[in-house]
């Protein structure tokens, strides 16, 4: 496969996973650039068009009322290549936020490569980022207020629901690449 079929390819997948997130999390994400989007999309349609810039966008994910930001950016070769992750959160001190960001850029370095990751690393922070938030409280001298009877109940919602946004992303998504594979002939 040539250079410019595997970007092409890399790319679309890029705005297919976007699709799939903006459709899960439609008011949570936003685009920094959308001229890079637009770039993207017309690099793919048009080969002889300059290679685009690194696609980047942060989602907001909610865990009992607090924020945490996630930053992505993607270069042209992603899935490919691996994503730069970046977590914050104005609740996390800054020693719990290092060791965040080194726990989820581990989890980026075991992804397996080629394919897009994006919605599994908002999962892996919805699971594991209470620990991180809850040790920077105690750090400060605070106390969550949440009880652990209703925080149990709230991360069993929770994963019910995520594990049903996930199986209707992975359908979209499988979808989507049957489509293309057969426009594509794959």
């Amino acid at each position: 496969m040539s250079t410019y079929e595997e970007r092409n390819e890399n790319l679309t997948a890029q705005i297919y996973e976007l699709e799939m997130l903006q459709s899960v999390y439609p008011k949570e994400l936003v685009i920094t650039d959308h001229g890079v989007l637009a770039d993207i999309n017309n690099f793919i349609k048009n080969p002889t068009q300059e290679l685009p810039q690194k696609l980047e966008y942060s989602i907001e994910i909610s865990l009992n009322g607090i924020m945490i930001e996630l930053l992505v950016s993607l270069s042209s070769n992603y899935p490919k290549e691996k994503p730069e992750v970046y977590a914050r959160s104005s609740a996390l001190n800054r020693s719990q936020q290092l060791l965040l960001n080194q726990a989820l850029s581990n989890v980026v370095e075991q992804q397996e490569e080629g394919e897009p990751c994006i919605y599994m690393l908002i999962s892996w922070l919805q699971d594991n980022s209470e620990d991180y938030l809850a040790a920077s409280v105690i750090n400060q001298g605070k106390e969550l207020n949440v009880s652990k009877k209703e925080e149990k109940q709230e991360r069993s919602k929770a994963s019910v629901w995520r594990e049903n946004q996930e199986l209707f992303a992975w359908k979209v998504l499988i979808t989507i690449l049957t489509t293309v594979g057969k426009k594509l002939s794959l």
